[in-house]
């Protein structure tokens, strides 16, 4: 059903709607497939802190925050202690950060300063959702609106 959305909206969007919007079916990307240091496997999402002008990359087995640069060099890790399935992570700004936290279904929120090797997430303010999520079908996604200050979260399927 999606796909036939997508296609419909497709044929029927003016071409200056297409001018002025990101779109998509234009879109390539510029590295494809590039081994990340520092990540095996595991890797579930992506912030960009722009107080840094760098990149950090959740892990979710072993549980990591790794930074990067934008040209994806390795940086540091942090260690987090206590996460059961770290699948999100969204930068606040001012070194604030959300983690989501898939199977305990909670958004942890730490702030990250140049000498934090570990996060114990025992130790963090954390926010309990019931997404009605079960086994490995929970807390999948986090984006934050900088203007309004709003979480969004998302839920897989």
């Amino acid at each position: 059903m999606d796909h036939l959305w997508y296609f419909w909206h497709n044929q029927i969007s003016t071409e200056d709607v297409k001018k002025n919007a990101i779109w998509l079916p234009d879109y390539q990307a510029d590295i494809i497939a590039q081994p990340i240091p520092g990540i095996e496997n595991n890797a579930s999402d992506i912030t960009f802190d722009y107080d840094r002008n760098t990149l950090w990359v959740i892990v979710n087995k072993p549980s990591l925050l790794i930074e990067l640069d934008l040209d994806l060099n390795l940086l540091r890790s942090v260690t987090l202690q206590g996460f059961e399935d770290t699948e999100a992570v969204a930068y606040i700004g001012d070194g604030m950060f959300a983690i989501g936290d898939e199977r305990s279904q909670t958004v942890v929120l730490c702030k990250i300063t140049e000498n934090t090797q570990q996060l114990d997430k025992k130790k963090l303010k954390q926010l309990s959702i019931n997404l009605d999520g079960y086994n490995n079908k929970g807390l999948e996604g986090i984006a934050i609106d900088p203007i309004t200050n709003t979480i969004f979260l998302a839920r897989e399927r």
